[in-house]
This record gives structure tokens, sequence and C-alpha cells, in this order.
């Protein structure tokens, strides 16, 4: 539910640099998820994004729901950078602490994964299957607040390294560790004192290679365990080439293509084919 970055939240930053060593650490008012049609998930959001639908749709922007757990909570992140080579070699230290309310039912009081025995209609989404319909959307309508919903509290730690070699061939890769903390049984918090822990891994492998100023060549293997253990069958790995092409006039095109693999059991995998380019100008 959670990434280190890419989520654009509101907060105060403090920060200092000592030669080529770089140090921050912010307090942000953290993020949220909601049903996100389209992907037929549930997808991480900053929490200013504001309204969603559901019984808290009137919800002003800039702040998580105003009866959520943890709604008052603020997240924190702290980040060190050390500068190993002026061409964008580089070694990162990222923590985080934060929490995200997470729901347990559908607002007409039905679990998730449970059916509404009135209108015969799952809340969230069935398991995934083998064949069609490969698992199918019900009712998403989630407020998100305490009646509903638990507080998942949660670190990530992630360490991330470059360094050139030679004056084409740039290498990087990284590390990240995610710890997530609920209570055993959801539905009933915050009454249930007991807390359950699971772990999540995540690791990257990139290199790119300038062939000139115009052209920049690269390919990047993902791998990410959402909950790490070898019973559970939900590897997820990507391979990634790219190419990017800085006209050196503002304009950048960026072309990759993209090769995702989902595991959903022991035998089974879903798998993703997908092309993006795009046009980028900096003046």
């Amino acid at each position: 539910m959670f990434q280190p970055w890419g989520l654009d939240e509101a907060g105060i930053e403090f920060g200092g640099d000592l030669k080529k060593l770089s140090l921050r650490a912010a307090v942000l008012n953290g993020t949220l998820i909601r049903w996100e049609g389209e992907a037929n998930s549930f997808l991480p959001f900053p929490a200013q994004t504001g309204p969603w639908k559901g019984a808290n749709q009137a919800t002003a922007a800039l702040t998580k729901p105003f009866d959520s757990p943890g709604h008052s909570t603020p997240d924190f992140s702290a980040n060190a950078t050390y500068i190993l080579h002026p061409d964008g070699g580089g070694i990162s230290l990222i923590y985080y602490h934060g929490n995200v309310a997470t729901p347990t039912h559908c607002t007409d009081g039905t679990a998730i994964g449970k059916t509404n025995a009135t209108t015969g209609e799952v809340c969230g989404v069935t398991g995934a299957s083998t064949a069609s319909p490969f698992g199918t959307v019900g009712n998403t309508d989630f407020d998100l607040s305490s009646a509903t919903a638990f507080r998942n509290n949660f670190d990530r730690v992630g360490v991330y390294a470059s360094y050139p070699i030679g004056k084409h061939f740039l290498p990087q890769g990284g590390l990240q560790y995610g710890r997530d903390t609920t209570p055993v049984d959801a539905g009933a918090f915050p009454t249930i004192p007991t807390l359950k822990h699971f772990d999540s891994k995540g690791a990257f492998a990139e290199g790119s290679w300038a062939f000139n100023d115009y052209v920049t060549a690269g390919v990047r293997y993902d791998w990410y365990k959402p909950k790490y253990a070898v019973s559970t069958f939900n590897t997820q790995w990507a391979i990634t080439p790219y190419v990017s092409i800085p006209l050196q006039n503002g304009f950048q095109i960026i072309a990759e293509y993209q090769h995702r693999d989902f595991q959903l059991n022991a035998t089974n995998h879903r798998q993703n084919d997908t092309f993006q380019a795009r046009i980028i100008f900096i003046k």
C-alpha cells in the first residue's frame, strides 16, 4: 500500500549539507488508500488529495477523514545521501515511519470478501481465479472511518547506491525492507491490543549506457514481495528496457517497455506488458 516516494505530501522539512553529506528530516501529513476503479485495487494517495466516494465524501482537502484511525497522527521521514562521485555516484539511506487507515468493511456493513445477504454483492473483490472473470469487482464504497477501518502502522528502510564505471556506464541498485503492524482482529480495532507483524522486501538493479549526448539506453530489473514469507505466493517482478533522447534544446524523449509478472498462487501468474513514450520540455 505504501511507496517511499512518488506521493506529494504536505509537511515541514529540515535539512543541511556538510561537504559531501546531505541530511534531511520531515514531518508529513501522511497518506491514505482508496479504491481506484481503473486499477481495480486499493492504491496509495497523499492525504491532501481530498474527498473520495463514501460517507466522508465532504472531507476537505489537505486532511484525512476526521473520524479515521490515526487521522491526527503525522508521518515521519529521514534520509541521508553521501556523494561518492560527481558524475552520478552516491549512496542514500531512507527511513519512513507512518500509518494509514485500512478498510475492513464497506459502508453497508459487509466485511471485505463477504457477500451482503440482501443485495448478494460481495464487498471488495473476489479472490483471483485462473478463469474468467479472474476476480470480480463488487461493492467498493469505503469510508475508512474508525468503525470500518483499522490503523496500519508501518516502517520502511531503503538503501540505494550508484557509481559510474568509465565515461559511459552507470550501474545502480537498491534494497528496501518494510514492516507493517496491524491488529490480529482488524475488525475489532482498536479494542484488541494484540498486534501482528508482517514484512515486505524489494530490490532493483539497473544499468544505463550513455552512447553520446543525445542517446542513453538502459535496462532495470525490479523484484518485490509485499508480504514476505516462503508460503506466501505473491512475488512481483519486472524487467524494463528504456531509451532517453535529450535533444539538447529543452526537449527530451523517453521510451520504455516493461514486462511485469504477478504471482497469483503456487502455479499461476498474471503478466502485463506495457509500452510508454513521453516527451518532456524543460527550459
